[in-house]
């Protein structure tokens, strides 16, 4: 009976509602958002924390109201609620209330459909979706859904989101706990001076309760950084509680997270296998010191585990033992680091489990010290104070360097059953992430043809390394879009790979190429642009965006440009140097005449993996001053 309360209470409310009144609503949000197809009357959620025979009881109850505005009502039928085996739907009912003359007709939702589903994060946590269509929307119905959950680890309590895509008219969020339960909390991305916060005692609970109205619509953009950075939300989570006199700390610090991540993962790597420490022996008996042997065990299992991301309940939080992962020669991330581990292990190497965050995520673990912080496992070497992140998920990642998309994050290394040290994952500087483009080209038969070395390294040479082995993408035509020159015309007429398979090298790609109707002519004279590589032509930011804009790393782009003057020619007009130069990004540029040839030394950079909205207008001057650079010709006359 209890669970169909609040969807009783809200269709009495409906009931009793004159049509009049009904209407008048309408009307109100028609008016006040007359370009939205919906709004959320009502986004809902009551976590409840209880102890009951001495444990932890946690549960959620969730209503969502929705109006329809517009003849668009259609495109709101479609529903679904994402869960995983932390967070198991008990409960879901849901109605269209179709406003028929003075009051609403009740059409209750009847198929619902649950089928498993992909999780994004690195950790796979058993994903379900639960899908539903509400029945015959129009303009100005409305539709109610609420739902209970079960959360079966304290440790894990689901985030609520204050902002939908839709504009929310009022967002609520309530913890009703018992009272020797210590919460802590954190809000992300929703102003102080917005919020209602209220904290009432009665009988044997303590309510405290969160509530902004009137919310905007979010939107996301291109380029942005994850949700996360900029949806209003909040993280709550149990920092201890008190059973019988004594205090249990659960969450409080980062100590206690990983006191439970080391205490579920202990057992897992026991299991000894005599096939993995035979071949450990080989690939390391010829090593000339530590690191070589470290770095020989790292390559081969990015080499020969593959890996895939799917996991069941705590299999997304505990690693398989190196055993099973050998002999199945497959495994997730954790897998991964669990198999490195062991390998060191059989090579008298310490290593460390690591729990880490992807770059999606904004927390650190002195704000929220639980498992929203990390998503992704690695294993960590440590060498005289130097610290060696070894992440196989990315298959073609060299040693000491590490995966792209955890620069700067926390990570917390499991030193031993007691022991964890924090630290952060080192920025790549740009300096290491390179592409040099060399290129000699000629005027002939009204074509420029061109013969070329690239030099891709860092993240530019791993990414496009990856993409390159990777047999869903055919390499001409990879190849041709990654080094196109001048103008649509470019055709790639040959290629050469060179340390594609060298992770400890650097790519090189020599080519030749050949570009019609790249260059002007008159009578006298032929105007060229060197500018061959055009890098950032199209990016000035608009001035209605929102959100910060991020980029994956930080790079250099340096192109020399060579061309042989024609026979019978001399130089008329040359550019001048340009440059623009700013500690985030910038770039210069310069033409020179050096024996028959001309050269154009260009590079650009960015400095960031995150711009804020205050550097917007800089990195416009930027690309308007470098679009500038790309529109000016070089005139060669011929000689009389």
């Amino acid at each position: 009976m209890a669970k169909n309360f609040y969807y009783l209470v809200f269709f009495l409310l409906l009931a009793f509602n004159s049509f009049g009144q009904i209407n008048a609503e309408y009307k109100i949000l028609k008016k006040k958002y007359p370009t939205e197809g919906a709004v959320y009357l009502k986004n809902f959620q009551e976590l409840n924390i209880d102890i009951v025979d001495k444990a932890l009881k946690i549960s959620t109850h969730s209503i969502q109201e929705r109006m329809l505005l517009d003849n668009r009502a259609g495109l709101f039928s479609e529903y679904s609620i994402d869960y995983n085996d932390f967070s198991k739907i008990t409960d879901i009912q849901a109605s269209t209330f179709l406003p028929v003359k003075s009051n609403y007709k009740v059409l209750k939702v009847k198929d619902f459909k649950t089928t498993e589903g992909l999780s994004k994060n690195v950790f796979y946590d058993g994903s379900k979706n639960i899908s539903f269509l509400f029945p015959s929307l129009i303009e100005g119905a409305r539709t109610n859904l609420h739902f209970l959950q079960d959360i079966s680890h304290p440790q894990i309590i689901p985030a609520f989101y204050f902002d939908q895509h839709i504009p929310v008219i009022q967002s609520i969020y309530s913890i009703v706990t018992d009272p020797d339960v210590e919460l802590g909390w954190k809000i992300f991305n929703v102003p102080d001076s917005v919020i209602t916060f209220t904290k009432i005692a009665k009988k044997n609970k303590v309510v405290y309760t969160w509530q902004v109205n009137n919310l905007k619509a979010y939107r996301n953009e291109e380029n942005a950084p994850n949700y996360l950075y900029s949806l209003g939300h909040m993280v709550a989570w149990v920092k201890s509680y008190n059973i019988d006199g004594k205090n249990y700390p659960l969450l409080k610090t980062s100590k206690d997270l990983y006191n439970w991540y080391y205490t579920i993962s202990k057992n897992s790597n026991k299991e000894h296998s005599p096939e993995l420490k035979t071949l450990v022996d080989s690939l390391t008996q010829d090593c000339k010191d530590e690191a070589e042997k470290v770095k020989k065990i790292y390559y081969w299992v990015q080499d020969h585990i593959k890996y895939i991301a799917i996991e069941d309940g705590m299999g997304g939080f505990v690693p398989r033992s190196a055993k099973t992962v050998f002999d199945r020669r497959y495994g997730d991330c954790k897998d991964m680091a669990s198999i490195i581990t062991k390998m060191l292990t059989y090579a008298d190497i310490p290593s460390h489990l690591t729990w880490i965050g992807s770059r999606h995520i904004p927390y650190r673990y002195e704000d929220i010290p639980t498992p929203h912080v990390d998503n992704h496992m690695i294993a960590t070497y440590v060498k005289d104070s130097s610290y060696y992140f070894l992440d196989a998920t990315a298959s073609f990642l060299p040693f000491g360097f590490s995966n792209g998309f955890i620069q700067g994050k926390q990570a917390m290394i499991g030193m031993d059953s007691t022991h964890l040290e924090i630290k952060e994952v080192p920025v790549i500087p740009m300096d290491q992430n390179q592409v040099l483009d060399s290129v000699f080209i000629e005027i002939k038969d009204n074509k420029i043809l061109g013969k070329a070395s690239a030099y891709y390294s860092g993240y530019n040479k791993i990414y496009l390394t990856e993409r390159l082995r990777d047999h869903r993408y055919e390499k001409e035509k990879l190849l041709k879009a990654v080094l196109t020159k001048g103008n649509n015309k470019f055709l790639l007429d040959s290629f050469d790979l060179i340390h594609l398979n060298d992770r400890d090298k650097a790519l090189r790609i020599d080519y030749k190429f050949n570009v019609e109707d790249y260059f002007k002519s008159s009578t006298d004279e032929i105007y060229v642009n060197l500018n061959l590589n055009k890098d950032f032509f199209i990016e000035e930011i608009k001035n209605n965006r929102n959100f910060d804009v991020e980029k994956d790393f930080k790079e250099i782009k340096t192109s020399i440009i060579k061309l042989k003057i024609p026979e019978g020619y001399k130089v008329s007009f040359l550019p001048s140097p340009a440059k623009f130069l700013d500690e985030r990004f910038g770039f210069e540029t310069n033409h020179r005449q050096e024996n028959g040839h001309l050269i154009l030394e260009q590079k650009i950079y960015y400095n960031f993996l995150i711009m804020k909205k205050k550097e917007f207008e800089q990195w416009n001057s930027f690309i308007r001053t470098l679009r500038k650079t790309y529109s000016e010709l070089i005139v060669l006359e011929k000689i009389k």
